[in-house]
């Protein structure tokens, strides 16, 4: 770490130089920027002035100049002129010689040439020297501004690249100096301190597998990490974990029970402070299931107890009284409907639909289609009763539902609480009345479900499911009666597109096949219901029906 700092302050150093560097030529930027710009401004400006002395000052003085010309020209030509008329005159007197005249006529020719001369460059001057030297001072101006433009442009660029990059220097420099703050606070919290006086207790690891949480010299410590804690002898309280499927149910405010495993004479009782929004992070590797830790406030204070000690904590999530309540076993349950049977005044089971309201693991609270004193069957799996929920179209309607009030016989139910829905034990039947068997006894017949067999060949047959109790043991049978089959033939036995085993035609093609739970013949997951299509190989089927 203290090598990680002093890079960190060789960083920050150099951030800071680099920042220096960036803000100068930020500065410089500006200024040559500036400068740029003015110089491009005077061009176009001394543009601008060309332009307007030339066609101020310069062109109106050479076209002046070349209109004197002419004028001086026109002068001097008459003046020729005149001078030889007078030549010629004197020549006819007889006064003057032919070459005296001759030269005066030379002397006009002279001038005409000059004046015709001068009378071209003024027309040049006008007509060509002006649009061209007027052309190009204007198209000087234009160059100069457009310049201008560029040079300002190229200005403005120069100065924002200037500007992005001394900021982005300076977040780089802020951005080493919160790493050296971070470093330097790191450093200062490896030094950990009790935040007031106390018993120091170490964490102990789950398993041997993680020795290297051992809190002890040289451990290395990770962040959220259990280090040490400083129990509060004057206030106690207990950190349950609630399974998630449960904590929607505990919330702060609820009453509790707590049981200390080294100390079972103690009663204590307790409120929930504080559920964790977060699972426990040790429960994350014991299984799939996650615990949220729950704070659980006692109520009374004993000397016995002792940190670290294992309790037991039963939170009471809500209390009913006056409700009607049936075991869990007894009921097949979906969402807010289920179905459980129900003994009858003929000493058979009846499938009822029930709609439930809360429950526990011992309890279930039923809202409707159940009245107190009315007897269920328990764990109805067991004795061969179907435990699978009817489709809707087999479903006992809601509206034929009997004995709707729960009475006054109802119970109070809670996390601890017990119902007083009849019930007797798994495997023994619940009905009190029935008929006389042969050689004593009552038997009772709970399940009689039949078909006849038949298909597209002459084949015929019967099959049949049923279950009795008596003496109160249960005894299920499955049987198959098949005429007129195929001779010496093997066929698969299958109840709604389960195979269960086959049945063994005789050379006259009849056979009959029972499987019993009385000779463990029975196969253990063999399951029927009313509506079940039974099928021998692929010549027979039926669906059976309740005996009526």
């Amino acid at each position: 770490m203290k090598t990680k700092l002093t890079e960190q302050k060789i960083a920050v150093e150099q951030s800071r130089g680099t920042t220096a560097q960036a803000k100068q030529a930020l500065q410089v930027a500006h200024s040559q920027a500036e400068s740029d710009v003015k110089n491009a401004e005077l061009a176009v400006e001394f543009a601008e002035l060309d332009v307007r002395k030339y066609l101020e000052g310069d062109y109106p003085q050479e076209l002046r100049v070349a209109q004197s010309e002419i004028t001086l020209a026109e002068e001097e030509q008459k003046r020729a002129k005149e001078r030889l008329k007078y030549s010629e005159e004197l020549q006819e007197l007889g006064y003057l010689s032919a070459g005296q005249v001759d030269a005066d006529r030379l002397t006009v020719l002279r001038f005409d040439v000059k004046l015709e001369l001068t009378r071209n460059s003024e027309r040049l001057l006008r007509e060509f020297s002006y649009v061209r030297t007027k052309r190009e001072r204007e198209s000087k101006v234009e160059e100069a501004k457009r310049s201008l433009t560029r040079i300002t442009n190229l200005a403005e660029a120069a100065v924002a690249q200037a500007e992005a990059k001394f900021k982005a220097q300076e977040a780089t420099q802020q951005l080493e100096e919160a790493k050296l703050a971070h470093t330097e606070d790191q450093i200062a919290k490896c030094t950990m301190r009790a935040p007031r006086d106390g018993v120091v207790l170490y964490p102990i690891p789950q398993d041997e597998t993680q020795e290297d949480l051992v809190i002890k010299q040289g451990t290395v410590i990770r962040e959220r990490q259990h280090v040490f804690s400083l129990p509060d002898t004057d206030t106690v309280q207990v950190i349950a974990g609630i399974h998630e499927a449960m904590v929607k149910q505990v919330k702060p405010g609820r009453k509790a029970r707590i049981t200390i495993d080294a100390l079972p004479e103690l009663d204590l009782t307790g409120e929930v402070k504080l559920v964790s929004p977060l699972p426990d992070q040790q429960s994350w590797r014991k299984s799939t299931a996650k615990f949220y830790p729950a704070t659980v406030r006692l109520d009374q204070q004993a000397d016995e107890l002792r940190p670290g000690m294992n309790a037991k904590v039963e939170v009471q999530v809500k209390e009913l009284k006056g409700v009607l309540a049936v075991p869990v076993q007894a009921v097949m349950k979906s969402g807010d409907l289920g179905y459980c049977y129900v003994i009858n005044g003929n000493h058979k089971p009846e499938l009822r639909t029930l709609r439930f309201g809360r429950a526990n693991e011992q309890y279930i609270e039923v809202t409707k289609g159940l009245a107190a004193n009315e007897q269920v069957v328990l764990s109805p799996d067991e004795l061969g009763f179907p435990s699978e929920m009817p489709q809707e179209s087999d479903a006992p309607a809601e509206s034929s539902l009997a004995n709707e009030s729960a009475g006054p016989g109802g119970s109070k139910q809670s996390k601890r609480s017990g119902a007083s829905a009849k019930a007797d034990a798994p495997k023994e039947t619940s009905g009190q009345a029935g008929s006389e068997a042969p050689g004593g006894g009552t038997k009772d017949v709970l399940i009689d479900y039949r078909g006849k067999l038949a298909g597209s060949t002459a084949a015929t047959g019967k099959a049949k499911f049923e279950i009795k109790s008596k003496d109160g043991q249960g005894k299920t049978e499955f049987q198959v009666e098949v005429q007129g089959g195929p001779p010496s033939a093997n066929l698969d036995v299958a109840i709604d597109g389960v195979v269960y085993g086959q049945v063994a035609l005789d050379t006259s093609g009849n056979a009959k096949l029972q499987w019993s739970t009385k000779d463990n013949s029975l196969p253990a997951n063999l399951k029927a219901q009313p509506g079940s299509v039974v099928t021998v190989g692929e010549i027979l089927s039926c669906k059976l029906q309740s005996k009526p």
